[in-house]
């Protein structure tokens, strides 16, 4: 992971947290989304470092609180959550904490059918072989049949 892109989403995370301590969560604009998305699948591979778990916590905060209102929202954290799960990332404990609290109501089987995205898991896009899907919707159908299939192939 590059030193600016790091830098840029650690900046961003605090520009995050005066947004949502100055205007709160009830309305979230469509690039407050995209950029706690951005922020945490940027720092999602360097949360060993505390100054980007505490960046990674607050933007993930803020995309859970645009969860009550956005499915896309929701749906980038579970892709969060699903990623680190899949590739043995270790989220930190008070967001575990977080989607242990929020586990029967931040996801459910009928947003897996109504989601409808095209947003790229930018943890994983690198990685990817030619011709793989690396899309929000088609990896969290995969995922989730992965989840109710323990038979099925691991990511």
């Amino acid at each position: 992971m590059s030193y600016r892109a790091l830098a840029t989403a650690h900046d961003h995370a605090v520009r995050l947290a005066s947004f949502r301590h100055h205007y709160g969560l009830k309305i979230a604009p469509p690039y407050f989304v995209q950029a706690n998305g951005v922020v945490c699948f940027t720092l999602l591979r360097d949360l060993d470092n505390p100054a980007s778990a505490a960046a990674f916590k607050e933007a993930f905060r803020c995309l859970l609180g645009a969860g009550m209102q956005l499915l896309w929202a929701r749906g980038m954290a579970r892709m969060l959550h699903l990623t680190a799960k899949n590739t043995g990332i270790k989220l930190p404990r008070a967001i575990e904490t977080i989607l242990e609290a929020v586990a029967d109501t931040a996801w459910t089987k009928t947003d897996t059918e109504m989601l409808s995205s095209c947003w790229p898991n930018i943890a994983i896009a690198k990685d990817a072989k030619v011709g793989e899907s690396v899309t929000m919707e088609d990896l969290i159908k995969k995922w989730e049949k992965i989840a109710m299939d323990p038979n099925e192939e691991k990511v």
